[in-house]
Protein backbone atom coordinates (compact mmCIF):
# COMPACT_ATOMS: atom_id res chain seq x y z
CA UNK A 1 0.00 0.00 0.00
CA UNK A 2 1.21 3.05 -1.04
CA UNK A 3 0.56 6.73 0.95
CA UNK A 4 0.83 10.23 -0.64
CA UNK A 5 3.42 10.60 2.28
CA UNK A 6 6.04 8.16 0.64
CA UNK A 7 5.60 10.07 -3.29
CA UNK A 8 8.41 12.33 -4.07
CA UNK A 9 7.89 16.20 -4.67
CA UNK A 10 10.21 15.85 -8.09
CA UNK A 11 7.79 14.33 -11.16
CA UNK A 12 10.94 12.24 -11.84
CA UNK A 13 11.59 10.26 -9.06
CA UNK A 14 8.38 8.67 -8.36
CA UNK A 15 10.07 6.11 -10.40
CA UNK A 16 9.90 3.32 -8.44
CA UNK A 17 8.49 -0.17 -9.12
CA UNK A 18 4.63 -0.55 -9.60
CA UNK A 19 2.24 0.50 -8.27
CA UNK A 20 4.27 2.67 -5.97
CA UNK A 21 5.81 4.43 -8.49
CA UNK A 22 6.30 4.61 -12.89
CA UNK A 23 9.31 3.48 -14.06
CA UNK A 24 10.56 4.38 -17.77
CA UNK A 25 9.08 1.54 -20.05
CA UNK A 26 6.21 0.37 -17.23
CA UNK A 27 4.70 -2.84 -18.44
CA UNK A 28 0.80 -1.59 -19.67
CA UNK A 29 -0.65 -4.17 -17.87
CA UNK A 30 0.84 -2.58 -14.60
CA UNK A 31 -0.94 0.59 -15.64
CA UNK A 32 -3.69 0.28 -13.65
CA UNK A 33 -2.45 -0.47 -10.73
CA UNK A 34 -0.43 2.48 -9.98
CA UNK A 35 -4.12 4.40 -11.11
CA UNK A 36 -6.15 2.34 -8.42
CA UNK A 37 -2.81 2.71 -5.92
CA UNK A 38 -2.96 6.93 -6.27
CA UNK A 39 -6.59 6.83 -5.94
CA UNK A 40 -6.27 4.73 -2.92
CA UNK A 41 -3.60 6.97 -1.05
CA UNK A 42 -5.55 10.47 -2.37
CA UNK A 43 -8.96 8.70 -0.44
CA UNK A 44 -7.09 7.95 2.53
CA UNK A 45 -5.51 11.38 2.44
CA UNK A 46 -8.79 12.85 2.41
CA UNK A 47 -10.39 10.57 4.70
CA UNK A 48 -8.10 11.48 7.27
CA UNK A 49 -8.80 15.23 6.94
CA UNK A 50 -12.59 15.11 6.19
CA UNK A 51 -13.35 15.38 10.24
CA UNK A 52 -14.79 11.57 10.52
CA UNK A 53 -12.03 10.32 12.60
CA UNK A 54 -12.51 10.09 16.26
CA UNK A 55 -10.27 9.67 19.43
CA UNK A 56 -10.07 7.37 22.02
CA UNK A 57 -8.08 6.74 25.03
CA UNK A 58 -8.28 9.00 27.93
CA UNK A 59 -8.62 13.14 28.49
CA UNK A 60 -4.32 13.05 29.15
CA UNK A 61 -3.80 10.49 26.53
CA UNK A 62 -5.36 10.15 23.38
CA UNK A 63 -5.42 7.64 20.73
CA UNK A 64 -6.37 7.60 16.82
CA UNK A 65 -6.17 5.19 14.25
CA UNK A 66 -5.71 6.66 10.82
CA UNK A 67 -7.09 5.25 7.41
CA UNK A 68 -3.25 5.72 6.23
CA UNK A 69 -1.69 3.22 9.00
CA UNK A 70 1.57 5.41 8.67
CA UNK A 71 4.48 3.63 9.32
CA UNK A 72 6.49 6.52 10.97
CA UNK A 73 6.03 9.60 12.23
CA UNK A 74 7.09 11.32 9.83
CA UNK A 75 5.35 10.40 7.68
CA UNK A 76 1.86 12.41 8.87
CA UNK A 77 0.78 15.45 7.81
CA UNK A 78 -2.26 17.45 8.57
CA UNK A 79 -5.19 15.28 10.53
CA UNK A 80 -8.80 16.55 11.54
CA UNK A 81 -10.27 14.33 13.81
CA UNK A 82 -13.39 14.77 16.75
CA UNK A 83 -12.68 14.62 20.32
CA UNK A 84 -14.24 12.17 22.42
CA UNK A 85 -13.10 13.80 25.85
CA UNK A 86 -12.07 17.35 26.53
CA UNK A 87 -8.57 17.02 27.16
CA UNK A 88 -7.32 17.25 30.92
CA UNK A 89 -3.77 18.32 31.80
CA UNK A 90 -0.73 18.07 28.94
CA UNK A 91 -2.54 15.47 26.89
CA UNK A 92 -0.59 14.07 24.75
CA UNK A 93 -1.71 11.85 21.00
CA UNK A 94 -0.56 8.67 20.18
CA UNK A 95 -1.22 8.30 15.94
CA UNK A 96 -1.39 4.37 14.88
CA UNK A 97 0.93 3.23 17.81
CA UNK A 98 3.42 5.25 16.88
CA UNK A 99 4.01 6.74 20.13
CA UNK A 100 2.24 9.32 22.57
CA UNK A 101 3.37 12.82 21.82
CA UNK A 102 2.63 16.38 23.33
CA UNK A 103 -0.30 18.29 22.05
CA UNK A 104 0.46 21.48 21.82
CA UNK A 105 -1.42 24.86 21.22
CA UNK A 106 -0.36 26.73 17.84
CA UNK A 107 1.62 29.25 20.02
CA UNK A 108 3.68 26.18 21.44
CA UNK A 109 2.08 26.64 24.79
CA UNK A 110 1.45 23.52 26.81
CA UNK A 111 -2.76 22.66 25.98
CA UNK A 112 -4.76 24.05 29.02
CA UNK A 113 -7.67 22.38 30.41
CA UNK A 114 -10.64 22.15 28.28
CA UNK A 115 -9.53 23.77 25.13
CA UNK A 116 -10.45 20.46 23.75
CA UNK A 117 -14.40 20.42 24.18
CA UNK A 118 -15.85 16.83 23.73
CA UNK A 119 -16.99 16.46 20.01
CA UNK A 120 -15.23 19.64 18.95
CA UNK A 121 -13.68 19.19 15.33
CA UNK A 122 -9.72 19.60 15.32
CA UNK A 123 -7.19 19.89 12.95
CA UNK A 124 -3.12 19.38 14.03
CA UNK A 125 -0.12 19.32 12.20
CA UNK A 126 2.78 17.02 12.91
CA UNK A 127 6.32 18.78 13.59
CA UNK A 128 9.02 16.28 12.93
CA UNK A 129 11.96 18.81 14.44
CA UNK A 130 9.81 19.23 18.01
CA UNK A 131 8.70 15.91 17.79
CA UNK A 132 5.22 16.56 18.87
CA UNK A 133 1.77 17.64 17.49
CA UNK A 134 0.66 21.40 17.02
CA UNK A 135 -3.18 22.37 17.00
CA UNK A 136 -4.00 24.51 14.02
CA UNK A 137 -6.48 27.63 14.72
CA UNK A 138 -9.63 26.72 16.83
CA UNK A 139 -8.20 28.23 20.19
CA UNK A 140 -8.94 30.68 21.72
CA UNK A 141 -7.28 31.91 25.06
CA UNK A 142 -9.54 31.80 28.01
CA UNK A 143 -10.40 35.84 28.06
CA UNK A 144 -11.03 35.18 31.95
CA UNK A 145 -6.96 35.82 31.92
CA UNK A 146 -5.99 38.05 29.24
CA UNK A 147 -6.37 35.88 26.16
CA UNK A 148 -2.60 34.96 27.31
CA UNK A 149 -3.62 31.05 27.20
CA UNK A 150 -3.06 30.51 31.14
CA UNK A 151 -5.17 28.87 33.30
CA UNK A 152 -4.42 30.84 36.43
CA UNK A 153 -3.98 34.41 36.80
CA UNK A 154 -0.41 34.35 38.18
CA UNK A 155 0.49 32.22 34.88
CA UNK A 156 -0.93 35.34 32.86
CA UNK A 157 1.10 38.08 34.15
CA UNK A 158 4.27 35.49 33.89
CA UNK A 159 3.09 34.93 30.12
CA UNK A 160 2.37 38.96 29.48
CA UNK A 161 5.90 39.54 31.28
CA UNK A 162 4.25 41.70 34.45
CA UNK A 163 5.00 41.61 37.57
CA UNK A 164 3.08 43.54 40.22
CA UNK A 165 4.74 45.62 41.56
CA UNK A 166 7.87 46.07 39.55
CA UNK A 167 6.00 46.02 35.65
CA UNK A 168 2.54 46.51 36.97
CA UNK A 169 0.23 47.97 39.95
CA UNK A 170 -2.74 46.63 40.94
CA UNK A 171 -5.33 49.30 42.47
CA UNK A 172 -5.10 50.06 45.66
CA UNK A 173 -7.50 52.74 47.69
CA UNK A 174 -4.88 54.31 49.62
CA UNK A 175 -2.20 54.93 46.28
CA UNK A 176 -6.18 56.58 44.97
CA UNK A 177 -5.88 58.77 48.99
CA UNK A 178 -1.96 58.88 48.50
CA UNK A 179 -2.42 60.34 44.66
CA UNK A 180 -5.06 63.03 45.87
CA UNK A 181 -2.73 65.00 47.99
CA UNK A 182 -1.20 68.10 47.12
CA UNK A 183 1.93 68.17 45.87
CA UNK A 184 3.82 70.72 47.80
CA UNK A 185 7.41 71.11 47.98
CA UNK A 186 9.48 69.35 51.03
CA UNK A 187 5.83 67.82 51.84
CA UNK A 188 6.18 64.50 53.59
CA UNK A 189 3.27 61.75 53.31
CA UNK A 190 2.21 60.10 56.37
CA UNK A 191 -0.84 58.62 58.38
CA UNK A 192 -2.66 60.34 60.87
CA UNK A 193 -4.21 56.88 62.34
CA UNK A 194 -7.12 57.12 59.67
CA UNK A 195 -6.10 58.93 56.85
CA UNK A 196 -2.54 59.65 55.20
CA UNK A 197 -1.85 63.20 54.60
CA UNK A 198 0.73 66.08 53.45
CA UNK A 199 3.09 67.72 56.51
CA UNK A 200 5.64 69.83 55.73
CA UNK A 201 8.76 67.85 55.73
CA UNK A 202 11.11 70.30 58.14
CA UNK A 203 8.38 70.22 60.71
CA UNK A 204 8.00 66.47 60.50
CA UNK A 205 12.23 65.63 60.96
CA UNK A 206 12.36 68.41 63.76
CA UNK A 207 9.45 66.55 65.74
CA UNK A 208 11.22 63.61 65.42
CA UNK A 209 14.69 65.19 66.16
CA UNK A 210 12.95 66.71 68.86
CA UNK A 211 11.05 63.80 70.42
CA UNK A 212 14.21 61.87 70.27
CA UNK A 213 16.58 63.87 72.09
CA UNK A 214 14.03 65.24 74.53
CA UNK A 215 13.48 61.38 75.69
CA UNK A 216 17.08 60.22 76.04
CA UNK A 217 18.93 62.40 78.48
CA UNK A 218 21.82 62.08 81.06
CA UNK A 219 21.94 63.35 84.52
CA UNK A 220 23.30 67.22 84.69
CA UNK A 221 22.41 67.33 81.11
CA UNK A 222 18.95 69.41 80.11
CA UNK A 223 17.29 69.65 76.73
CA UNK A 224 14.73 71.87 75.76
CA UNK A 225 13.33 71.63 72.04
CA UNK A 226 11.96 74.89 70.70
CA UNK A 227 9.17 73.76 68.59
CA UNK A 228 8.37 77.38 67.26
CA UNK A 229 11.42 77.67 65.38
CA UNK A 230 13.01 74.23 65.50
CA UNK A 231 15.67 73.99 67.13
CA UNK A 232 17.16 72.25 70.11
CA UNK A 233 19.00 73.85 73.26
CA UNK A 234 21.39 71.77 75.15
CA UNK A 235 21.80 72.86 79.13
CA UNK A 236 25.08 71.43 80.98
CA UNK A 237 24.34 71.92 84.66
CA UNK A 238 28.56 70.94 85.87
CA UNK A 239 27.44 72.61 89.53
CA UNK A 240 28.14 68.90 90.86
CA UNK A 241 31.80 68.97 89.49
CA UNK A 242 34.25 69.75 92.58
CA UNK A 243 37.18 70.14 90.71
CA UNK A 244 38.84 69.33 87.36
CA UNK A 245 42.92 68.40 86.82
CA UNK A 246 43.93 68.48 83.66
CA UNK A 247 47.37 67.01 82.73
CA UNK A 248 48.64 68.53 79.79
CA UNK A 249 49.74 66.50 76.96
CA UNK A 250 51.66 68.09 73.17
CA UNK A 251 49.05 66.29 71.24
CA UNK A 252 45.10 66.29 70.52
CA UNK A 253 43.35 64.17 73.11
CA UNK A 254 40.21 63.89 75.11
CA UNK A 255 39.04 64.14 79.03
CA UNK A 256 38.60 61.00 81.37
CA UNK A 257 37.73 60.51 84.81
CA UNK A 258 40.87 58.71 86.99
CA UNK A 259 39.39 58.18 90.09
CA UNK A 260 37.64 61.65 90.22
CA UNK A 261 40.39 63.72 89.02
CA UNK A 262 39.74 64.88 85.41
CA UNK A 263 42.95 63.97 82.91
CA UNK A 264 43.61 64.32 79.35
CA UNK A 265 45.03 61.54 77.26
CA UNK A 266 46.32 61.28 73.72
CA UNK A 267 44.28 59.74 71.08
CA UNK A 268 46.87 57.16 70.85
CA UNK A 269 47.12 56.37 74.62
CA UNK A 270 43.47 55.12 74.37
CA UNK A 271 43.85 52.14 72.14
CA UNK A 272 42.49 48.38 72.57
CA UNK A 273 45.38 46.26 72.98
CA UNK A 274 46.28 44.19 69.74
CA UNK A 275 47.30 40.24 69.58
CA UNK A 276 48.14 38.45 66.29
CA UNK A 277 47.84 34.74 65.90
CA UNK A 278 48.30 32.66 62.83
CA UNK A 279 47.73 29.55 64.22
CA UNK A 280 45.03 27.01 66.20
CA UNK A 281 43.92 29.10 69.54
CA UNK A 282 41.79 28.65 72.34
CA UNK A 283 40.25 31.75 73.93
CA UNK A 284 41.28 32.34 77.46
CA UNK A 285 40.90 35.23 80.78
CA UNK A 286 44.00 37.02 78.66
CA UNK A 287 41.62 37.41 75.69
CA UNK A 288 39.26 39.48 77.61
CA UNK A 289 39.04 43.23 77.00
CA UNK A 290 41.88 42.75 73.94
CA UNK A 291 41.84 42.53 70.10
CA UNK A 292 42.61 39.22 68.93
CA UNK A 293 43.68 39.32 64.76
CA UNK A 294 43.62 36.05 63.12
CA UNK A 295 46.45 36.57 60.58
CA UNK A 296 47.26 32.87 59.09
CA UNK A 297 46.47 31.53 55.65
CA UNK A 298 42.90 30.01 56.62
CA UNK A 299 41.66 26.38 58.20
CA UNK A 300 42.32 27.13 62.14
CA UNK A 301 39.39 26.93 64.70
CA UNK A 302 39.40 29.58 67.52
CA UNK A 303 38.02 27.06 70.51
CA UNK A 304 35.62 29.22 73.75
CA UNK A 305 36.34 27.65 76.89
CA UNK A 306 34.63 27.94 80.54
CA UNK A 307 36.08 29.54 83.06
CA UNK A 308 36.92 32.76 81.65
CA UNK A 309 36.90 35.79 83.70
CA UNK A 310 35.06 38.80 81.66
CA UNK A 311 34.82 41.89 84.33
CA UNK A 312 31.51 42.24 81.70
CA UNK A 313 34.43 43.33 78.90
CA UNK A 314 33.98 41.25 75.37
CA UNK A 315 36.38 39.79 73.15
CA UNK A 316 36.93 41.46 70.18
CA UNK A 317 38.04 39.18 66.91
CA UNK A 318 39.26 39.68 63.71
CA UNK A 319 40.29 37.97 60.49
CA UNK A 320 43.16 39.87 58.85
CA UNK A 321 44.00 36.72 57.31
CA UNK A 322 44.20 35.25 53.55
CA UNK A 323 41.65 32.39 54.70
CA UNK A 324 38.91 31.63 56.64
CA UNK A 325 38.97 30.93 59.92
CA UNK A 326 35.86 29.65 62.15
CA UNK A 327 34.72 30.32 65.89
CA UNK A 328 34.00 26.94 67.79
CA UNK A 329 32.38 25.58 70.56
CA UNK A 330 34.63 24.14 73.21
CA UNK A 331 33.49 23.76 76.82
CA UNK A 332 31.99 26.36 76.69
CA UNK A 333 28.84 26.98 74.00
CA UNK A 334 29.34 29.78 71.45
CA UNK A 335 25.71 31.41 70.15
CA UNK A 336 25.67 32.92 66.67
CA UNK A 337 21.62 34.24 66.42
CA UNK A 338 22.03 33.14 62.88
CA UNK A 339 25.25 35.78 62.16
CA UNK A 340 27.79 32.26 61.41
CA UNK A 341 30.77 30.85 63.08
CA UNK A 342 33.40 31.22 59.82
CA UNK A 343 35.30 34.34 59.48
CA UNK A 344 36.27 35.23 56.38
CA UNK A 345 39.04 37.79 55.57
CA UNK A 346 38.37 41.25 57.14
CA UNK A 347 35.58 40.33 58.90
CA UNK A 348 35.05 41.19 62.89
CA UNK A 349 33.12 39.66 65.42
CA UNK A 350 32.53 40.54 69.32
CA UNK A 351 31.89 37.62 71.90
CA UNK A 352 30.07 38.77 74.70
CA UNK A 353 29.71 36.54 78.29
CA UNK A 354 26.69 35.57 78.93
CA UNK A 355 27.55 32.86 81.82
CA UNK A 356 30.50 30.68 82.56
CA UNK A 357 29.64 28.13 79.80
CA UNK A 358 27.95 30.63 77.01
CA UNK A 359 29.26 33.49 75.41
CA UNK A 360 27.21 34.85 72.45
CA UNK A 361 28.73 36.04 68.95
CA UNK A 362 27.75 39.61 68.22
CA UNK A 363 28.70 42.24 65.26
CA UNK A 364 30.16 39.57 62.85
CA UNK A 365 30.41 41.29 59.48
CA UNK A 366 33.09 42.99 56.61
CA UNK A 367 35.06 46.00 57.35
CA UNK A 368 36.73 47.99 54.98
Amino acid sequence: MTNVSQWNVLDASNNGAPPGGAPEGQAPSTINDNLRAMMGALARFYSDTDGTLTTAGTSTAYTLTTNNVHLSLADQSVLVFRIHVANGTNPTLNVDSLGARSLVVSNGFVCPVGTLLINSLVCVAWHNAQNRYHLIGGYIPATTHGGTGATTTAAARTNLGLELGVDAQAWDADLDAIAALAKTNNNLIVANGTIWVAQAGDEFVEDIVGAMTTGNTETGIVVTYQDGDGTIDFVIDISGLTGMTVAPIGTDGFLIDDGGIMKRMSYNQFRIPSVDDANAHSFATADVGILRAYTGAGGHNWTMNSGIAHDEAPILVINRGTGNMTLVSGTATLETAGLGLVMPPKSMAMLIRESSTLWQVGGTGLIA
